[in-house]
């Protein structure tokens, strides 16, 4: 997956974002001193995480019974450092959702 990023109300805050298949643009807040703010959801189900743990956290919010894929990147904030992503993309008879 291909994510942007611009910086948000303040210096330490970036806003990632990604243009979903299903039309949405869809994203999270990252802080440089905290981390991400909240887990990013799109209307169709993925799910994204960025920070060191990326890919446990977003196995953490699958929902039960469904079957994802992890598609592990990395974005690269506004100030320079690179961050790692992972995005849980649901799987529906055998396709992306």
């Amino acid at each position: 997956m291909e994510y942007t990023s611009r910086a948000g109300r303040d210096r330490n805050e970036a806003h990632v974002n990604y243009k979903c298949p299903c039309g949405c643009v869809a994203g999270l807040i990252y802080d440089r001193e905290s981390g991400t703010k909240h887990l990013g959801r799109c209307c169709c189900g993925r799910l994204l995480w960025v920070g060191s743990d990326a890919a446990a956290v977003v196995r953490t919010h699958q929902r039960a019974g469904m079957q994802y894929t992890i598609d592990v990147g990395s974005v690269t904030l506004p100030w320079g450092e690179a961050a790692r992503t992972a995005l849980a993309v649901p799987l529906v008879e055998g396709e992306h959702k």
